[in-house]
């Protein structure tokens, strides 16, 4: 896919909606191609905390040779709970951010004060809350995959970090319109696959960051329903 005309790639580790974490010996493979080609990575980091199973996060632009090619976006919305207040930040080559820095600066204002404080105290005392966020995640994670592989119609797999399942569903609605459909008869809201490309087509996102443990059950039995109904 790589062409004369390529400046960047953009793609985010743990993945959303895959919930795939990279490891290190595929990141050095991207890494490779950025030197190759003299190309920019833009990596989207927000999930790095929401990782299972013994795994670790491995930053691109940790890797030997890495840093100068690649540009880190990340904020405080997922592993600190701070959504509304708007609070992300990006890491990359004094060059570029400097070039940033000129654009920037002219088209939005800083954040508020108070948002700015909440995010320094975060960074440095947040620690052991950020750790049983994802502890708790990990559990539903768990559940829901328990409750998931009962039902006959859908295919996924195990996400290893984030917190989405990525649901294949054959069916001959768009997942647009499936997932419009199974909102209206079961109040189950759940991604279209096709909001994160061609590809995402004939899967659902389904979320588990805001699904209580005691409605996992119920949350999938709804599915099951929908699907029951309007899947041949």
């Amino acid at each position: 896919m790589i062409t004369p005309r390529t400046r960047a790639f953009v793609f985010n580790n743990p993945n959303n909606p895959t919930g795939t974490v990279f490891t290190r010996e595929e990141l050095a493979e991207v890494a490779s191609v950025l030197a190759e080609h003299g190309i920019l990575a833009i990596v989207d980091e927000i999930y790095e905390e929401f990782v299972y199973d013994g795994r670790r996060h491995v930053s691109l632009a940790a890797l030997p040779g890495a840093r100068e090619h690649v540009l880190l976006i990340n904020g405080y919305s997922k592993a600190y709970a701070m959504t509304g207040w708007r609070v992300g930040y990006a890491a990359g080559p004094s060059w570029l951010i400097d070039r940033m820095l000129v654009i920037h600066q002219h088209l939005i204002s800083s954040p508020c004060s108070f948002a700015q404080k909440g995010a320094s105290v975060a960074y440095s005392e947040a620690a052991d809350h950020v750790r049983a966020m994802v502890e708790t995640y990990d559990r539903r994670r768990m559940l829901l995959n328990e409750a998931l592989a009962r039902v006959p119609k859908i295919r996924y797999s195990l996400p290893e970090g984030a917190c989405f399942f990525f649901l294949r569903i054959d069916s001959r609605l768009d997942s647009a319109t499936l997932a419009r459909t199974i909102a209206s008869r079961e109040g189950l809201v759940l991604t279209p696959g096709g909001a994160f490309g061609p590809t995402g087509e004939h899967h659902l996102r389904f979320s588990f960051a805001a699904l209580p443990e005691p409605r996992v059950g119920e949350a999938v039995n709804r599915l099951a329903a929908a699907l029951e109904a309007i899947v041949e």
